[in-house]
């Protein structure tokens, strides 16, 4: 999977372009109004089903790494027109 942003440009928080691709073939392209004025935690990663950087609570009873996600992420086809 990979995510390539094209940015507008023009400062910051600017928006651009964004294809989502798949074994290299692209599935789906966006135009993102603004992005976010400031960069990432470096070491931070990008997950789907389980965070395995930084916890979103300092409380480290509460934060646990085994934790795994169980539900279902749609692709956004099952959505009906309203």
């Amino acid at each position: 999977m990979e995510f390539d942003f094209k940015y507008d440009g023009g400062g910051f928080a600017k928006g651009g372009t964004g294809t989502l691709s798949v074994d290299g073939k692209a599935v789906d392209t966006k135009h993102i109004e603004h992005t976010t004025p400031v960069n990432f935690q470096w070491d931070e990663s990008f997950d789907v089903d389980v965070d395995t950087r930084t916890p979103v609570t300092r409380n480290r009873v509460l934060h646990d790494t085994s934790f795994r996600f169980t539900g279902k992420i749609e692709d956004g086809s099952e959505r009906t027109a309203q």
